[in-house]
């Protein structure tokens, strides 16, 4: 069982070195690899992430630069330079705590045959929201409500809790499925936000009997290490834009199984 770790990068070189220090120093290398993709990096994010593949031998490592076209293309970019069996996409403000988690984040493809994703950040079902009035008091998009919130506190460490719906990051996906269902829809997805929801929704209406869920894994994520919130931790208006148009576009798209949940916990050790 190989995977492709697959770190989009922008302008994080403040952060950089804690976070690649974890991530050579905490993963499994025996049968993975990592792709890097620098997203229209300005800082010496290059710099870093260069420095980290020549000193790294043991470590096969690419790199893929793209012209700032944020997060959703980057992942795709990043997915069409794997050949593994499994793709695990991982984002640049979030630091790895936990030995093993990539080897972690697979364990419920080894336990369950009918699997095609896995969040180590969290899952959950969607549901329309009758209240909805286009946004909600912070300024996003409320068309659609969580239920059902699968993650690190509120789940046990043993359970795959099996959602309609898995976050980045760390998000482990079936490669061949991936390709199969064309991978996240650029196309439609405004800049990013909500894509991996969309991917969801789309594998279920093509492979009805896979499932996706959470499988905790130990990272830290501060709000104010993320390139969407200003300088107060407050969201860009340019990141609340693009979440409200694509949980519409989202819901609009699959509004005929959005309310057909499925809720399952299974036991994977």
């Amino acid at each position: 069982m190989t995977s492709t770790i697959i770190l989009t990068i922008h302008n994080k070189g403040f952060l950089l070195p804690k976070t690649l220090t974890a991530i050579r120093d905490l993963t499994v290398w025996n049968k993975t690899d990592i792709v890097f993709v620098l997203d229209g990096c300005t800082d010496n994010s290059e710099d870093l992430v260069k420095s980290f593949c020549g000193e790294t031998p043991f470590i096969k490592t690419s790199i893929v630069f793209m012209d700032n076209v944020y997060e959703t293309k980057s992942n795709n970019a990043g997915a069409k330079r794997s050949n593994a069996d499994y793709l695990i996409f991982l984002q640049d403000d979030v630091l790895i705590k936990e030995y093993g988690w990539n080897e972690r984040l697979l364990m419920p493809f080894i336990n369950f045959d009918d699997v095609y994703a896995v969040s180590g950040n969290c899952a959950h079902n969607w549901e329309y929201n009758v209240n909805t009035q286009g946004v909600n008091a912070d300024g996003w998009g409320d068309i659609m409500n969580h239920r059902d919130h699968a993650k690190n506190n509120n789940t046990p460490r043993n359970i795959f809790a099996i959602r309609d719906s898995v976050n980045r990051a760390p998000l482990a996906i079936d490669r061949i499925i991936f390709n199969m269902i064309g991978g996240f829809d650029e196309d439609a997805i405004d800049k990013q936000d909500m894509d991996d929801a969309d991917f969801n929704y789309r594998v279920h209406k093509s492979f009805p009997k896979y499932a996706c869920g959470f499988f905790g894994i130990d990272f830290i994520c501060e709000s104010n290490w993320g390139g969407t919130r200003d300088a107060k931790g407050r969201t860009k208006q340019w990141s609340l834009d693009c979440q409200k148009k694509n949980s519409e576009m989202v819901y609009q798209r699959h509004k005929d199984i959005i309310h057909d949940h499925r809720k399952e916990d299974r036991i994977c050790e």
